[in-house]
């Protein structure tokens, strides 16, 4: 997914993720490496939206699974709304 800085980075988050199957799990750094944005950006924020709404569970310390697909017209405020 690098080289697609034309992306957002919340649509670069939400392909990630995507990109794996439900009920697989990954780390944080996995999903990192599939961005194309820096170190200080607002991926840990997503994140752990992501998790509040139920789409990831934590496992352990920057392990997470994957509980279902993020729609494509999943928008950051109907995650904020959740």
């Amino acid at each position: 997914m690098k080289n697609q800085q034309s992306k957002s980075l919340w649509s670069q988050i939400r392909n990630a993720i995507n990109s794996y199957e439900v009920g697989e799990e990954f780390t944080r750094k996995d999903i990192r490496k599939k961005l194309d944005y820096p170190q200080g950006s607002s991926f840990d924020l997503y994140r752990l939206d992501l998790t509040h709404a139920g789409v990831l569970s934590k496992i352990e310390r920057a392990l997470y699974k994957k509980n279902c697909n993020i729609p494509e017209d999943f928008t950051t405020t109907k995650l904020n709304c959740q």
